[in-house]
C-alpha cells in the first residue's frame, strides 16, 4: 500500500515571521524591532546537521546592536505548524512531521504511512 508524503514550503520571511510569533506565544523574549539578516543553517544534503533558522533583530530603541536569534528543532516545527493553522492550511494529526531545508526555503514535511489496507482484486 502506498504511503503519503506532503511538503508545505515556506519562504524565508514567512518562516522568520512564524518563528517570532511562536517565540512570543511561548513567552520567550524577542526584542521589538526590525528583522534584518536571516538565513538557514544546516540541513544540507549529507551534512547531518539539524535545520536551524537564524535571524537578527535590530531594536527599535536603545543603543544595543542587533540580537541574533536561533530557532531549531521542536520550536521551528511548532512555529511552522502554527503558521499553517493561522493560514488554514490543513495538516493531518497523524503522521510524522519534520522540517527540511529546500535550498533557500524551509519545508514542513508530513509523512503518512500506509494504513495496512488490503486491495481486493477480482
Amino acid at each position: 500500500m502506498p504511503s503519503e508524503l506532503r511538503h508545505v514550503v515556506f519562504r524565508l520571511p514567512e518562516a522568520v515571521d512564524a518563528a517570532v510569533q511562536h517565540l512570543r506565544l511561548q513567552n520567550r523574549p524577542v526584542p521589538r524591532g526590525t528583522v534584518g539578516e536571516a538565513r538557514i543553517v544546516g540541513g544540507e544534503a549529507g551534512d547531518g546537521a539539524p535545520v536551524t533558522l537564524q535571524f537578527a533583530v535590530h531594536p527599535d530603541s536603545g543603543p544595543a546592536g542587533a540580537e541574533t536569534l536561533e530557532v531549531a528543532g521542536e520550536d521551528l516545527l511548532g512555529a511552522l505548524m502554527h503558521l499553517c493553522r493561522r493560514r488554514c492550511v490543513p495538516l493531518p494529526q497523524r503522521g510524522t512531521k519534520s522540517v527540511e531545508r529546500y535550498g533557500a526555503r524551509l519545508a514542513l514535511v508530513v509523512h503518512l504511512p500506509d494504513k495496512g489496507a488490503t486491495i481486493k482484486t477480482r
